[in-house]
């Protein structure tokens, strides 16, 4: 049975003026794209699973959002909040957060929605059957522009080592984009604001540290927009947000993981692939955060050669060695 609902104070409630605890809160942060939204909230609606509030945070210039949202406040309970001064990413996620209501949590970007009817069913079940967990994610699908998909998936081996390491997400992000998993509420480890192309990395190895287990579908149950205006896009080559952003992460994880071998190769590749050189310019990027004196190490090595000449990988491995070998002589 759909429901009649108004909007009172930004929530939509029913005629009785009661509002239920769900189950699940599915929090949407917007920016324009109207379309967009549109179908994650049909993808919504057209879930067998109805215990479930939608909480729309809006950044938008204009009432394109608040009118998509309007258009659903007889389909399913919905708080909408407009924000005059744009929070922007991740801030925007946050105020979706404390907003929430639901025992579970699941973020989902505008322009993602679920892959089919079941997916929320399934969500809440490996949660529900799963109490040592902290949150669950499934498999995806990305989807770009032009409609072609390519699956997304994590493997077993990647499932155990994220319950042993969860920092082995620095060295590659196989959850994928947060609108693939869901999080209990309690406790709410919010995002953090001072980050946009680690965000969903940090957060994640921040659930894991609460709890060192997670529930995984490996079915694809979202599907995940992929196109040239997402925030991701425009930071990904931009060393002023990726260094910086590593190096606040680094400062954050419980276990020094520049002694190991796969995540100094890491880090030194990023500090190559970015041409941070002297380190100075390791300095001036950090903004005043700590910087380990293995990156320290690192870009005196590769300041030593030209750029051209760091780019051959044999050349680059065997400085990387040289530079692993003296970091873990170094014991200051």
């Amino acid at each position: 049975m759909i429901m009649a609902y108004e909007l009172k104070n930004n929530i939509f409630v029913d005629h009785n003026g009661t509002m239920t605890t769900p189950a699940i809160s599915i929090c949407i942060p917007a920016y324009r794209q109207p379309r967009l939204l549109q179908r994650c909230l049909e993808s919504i609606q057209q879930q067998h699973f109805k215990d479930v509030e939608v909480v729309i945070t809006d950044d938008s210039p204009d009432d394109s959002v608040k009118q998509v949202a309007a258009a659903f406040g007889g389909v399913f309970p919905l708080t909408y909040q407009h924000h005059a001064v744009a929070l922007g990413s991740p801030e925007n996620w946050n105020a979706g957060l404390m907003l929430a209501k639901g025992r579970y949590v699941k973020i989902m970007h505008q322009d993602d929605w679920l892959a089919h009817p079941d997916s929320l069913n399934k969500y809440y079940a490996a949660l529900e059957n799963n109490p040592a967990a902290q949150f669950v994610f499934s498999a995806c699908t990305n989807v770009d522009e032009q409609g072609y998909q390519t699956p997304h998936a994590a493997t077993a081996g990647q499932l155990a080592q994220l319950e042993r390491e969860p920092e082995c997400l620095l060295l590659g992000n196989f959850i994928g984009a947060p609108s693939t998993g869901m999080f209990r509420r309690e406790p709410l480890i919010a995002y953090d604001g001072r980050m946009t192309w680690l965000v969903d990395i940090d957060q994640y190895i921040q659930l894991m540290y609460y709890k060192n287990k997670v529930a995984y579908i490996p079915e694809p149950l979202v599907n995940i927009g992929i196109h040239g205006g997402q925030v991701t896009q425009a930071v990904q080559h931009d060393p002023a947000v990726v260094i910086r952003e590593h190096l606040l992460l680094l400062s954050k994880l419980k276990t020094p993981v520049l002694r190991r071998l796969p995540y100094f190769d890491f880090c030194w590749r990023l500090l190559r692939n970015h041409r941070v050189r002297p380190v100075d310019m390791l300095e001036q990027l950090a903004g005043g955060l700590p910087i380990p004196k293995p990156l320290r190490i690192m870009t005196g090595f590769q300041v030593r050669v030209p750029y051209a000449v760091l780019q051959n990988g044999l050349v680059s491995k065997s400085m990387m060695l040289l530079a692993y070998c003296c970091s873990r002589m170094n014991k200051r």
